[in-house]
């Protein structure tokens, strides 16, 4: 069953609905989009983080779950503000 949270991408079965992501530690604000990379995570569902590069992605609190796609793909991403940001999947 996908949630339309899921971007038409479950999570396995055992999970309807991916939680919330973890949130990555803020660091230091991001100046280009060079800066920024994407981070395929697998905690509690099937997401996509915007990270700036070097920095440690955070940790699963529990067992990652399998996903059928990247959840990263056809997405890009950007600093805004000073914040590095996933953008929005390419259709």
């Amino acid at each position: 069953m996908c949630a339309a949270v899921c971007y038409g991408v479950c999570a396995a079965p055992q999970a309807s609905a991916p939680d919330p992501e973890p949130t990555p530690t803020p660091g230091p604000a991001c100046e280009t989009d060079a800066d920024c990379v994407t981070f395929s995570s697998y905690c509690k569902g099937c997401g996509c983080l915007a990270l700036k590069k070097g920095t440690k992605p955070p940790k699963c609190p529990s067992k990652p779950v399998n996903c059928l796609v990247d959840p990263c793909r056809g997405r890009s991403v950007s600093c805004q503000a000073g914040q590095c940001v996933v953008g929005e999947m390419e259709r």
